[in-house]
């Protein structure tokens, strides 16, 4: 019965405390805006270190699909246009209990036409039931734009309070 309140339990905080981030997008200080959508989010990937980085081709889309996800936990991956698009890829790597999610906060580009990403790493508050499952959150956003040359993450931690 224990097992089963927890189960609940964690479902009822991963719901509660969901974030989306569809459909975004940042005005930049040379006055473009850099949109980007979410293809794909969760917390079950083979990619156990941190790691944070643009795609910008099909066969760097294909390597790091097929090194994230194994056939038998495979999402279906989606269909990328990379003459208009890229996708920024954030790995958060193994986390040791649930409730943690990953994602883009802002997509901004200098005049010199270098980027910056900014990243949200959301953990569970204190307050917050969560499993003590291992987790890998992940997120995958594609951008309006090709993103080429220099780019920089910074990540910053925000802590999800549950009520």
């Amino acid at each position: 019965m224990k097992i089963l309140n927890l189960l609940f339990s964690g479902i009822i905080f991963l719901s509660s405390c969901s974030n989306s981030t569809t459909g975004n997008s940042v005005t930049t200080n040379s006055g473009s805006t850099i949109k980007w959508a979410k293809l794909i989010a969760g917390n079950q990937c083979n990619i156990e270190s941190p790691l944070n980085f643009v795609i910008v081709n099909q066969e760097q889309f294909d390597s790091i699909w097929k090194k994230a996800f194994t056939m038998d936990m495979s999402p279906e991956k989606p269909v990328v246009d990379f003459t208009k698009n890229s996708v920024v890829a954030l790995f958060s790597g193994m986390v040791n209990k649930g409730g943690h999610s990953v994602e883009i906060a802002a997509i901004n580009q200098n005049l010199e036409k270098e980027f910056s990403i900014d990243i949200v790493n959301n953990i569970p508050g204190k307050n917050c039931i969560s499993s003590m499952a291992i987790d890998y959150p992940y997120y995958l956003g594609l951008t309006d734009i090709i993103i080429t040359g220099k780019t920089e993450f910074n990540s910053k931690t925000k802590e999800i309070n549950c009520e």
